[in-house]
């Protein structure tokens, strides 16, 4: 099996199609400008944040078994 990641464009048009984990860019957008805020405002009293976002599995027929299951 073959799996990438961030489902870019170009994933769904190789062949076979591959396999990838979506990423909430939207989300991940959001929190890069937050940080990027904080450490205009603060400089080097920024303190380091840890988050946690979730990805989402975008099967496709580069994953062993998918290409059987589907009709």
């Amino acid at each position: 099996a073959l799996v990438g990641f961030d489902n870019v464009p170009m994933t769904e048009l190789t062949t076979p199609g591959l396999t990838t984990m979506a990423m909430p860019m939207s989300e991940l957008g959001d929190a890069a400008a937050r940080l990027l805020d904080a450490q205009i405002r603060l400089g080097a009293n920024h303190k380091p944040v840890r988050d946690t976002f979730s990805a989402e599995l975008v099967a496709r027929a580069s994953t062993l078994g998918y290409a059987e299951a589907t009709p």
